[in-house]
């Protein structure tokens, strides 16, 4: 720093410095706040959003809808075949029952 010689250089330096001084506060507040937004939830997700959507190409894009239509399938699948399973089981606990129930009457 250079050697002052008059009071008004002095105001001047100091002037200079207390600018410098506002210039980084705001600096440092505009980083704050910067980074209060963007780590709020909303924020991350749209980040995330946007880099999928840059990502996706259309072999992407059908491998989701496969996917999507492979699970829906295979869920729908698996509900029919255990109500069918329970019904066919029902059925033959059914017929067992009534099967010796007609061998008890018969033997009497």
């Amino acid at each position: 720093m250079k050697k002052i010689k008059r009071l008004k250089d002095i105001e001047h330096e100091k002037l200079r410095l207390r600018l410098l001084q506002l210039e980084q506060e705001k600096a440092l507040q505009q980083s704050w706040n910067e980074l209060k937004t963007g780590i709020s939830p909303l924020q991350i997700i749209q980040r995330k959003w946007v880099e999928a959507k840059q990502e996706s190409s259309v072999s992407s894009l059908v491998d989701t809808i496969v996917g999507y239509s492979t699970e829906y399938v295979s869920r729908h699948f698996g509900e029919w075949a255990e109500n069918t399973l329970h019904q066919k089981l029902d059925k033959l606990a059914e017929t067992l029952r009534t099967g010796k129930t007609n061998q008890k009457t018969e033997t009497t």
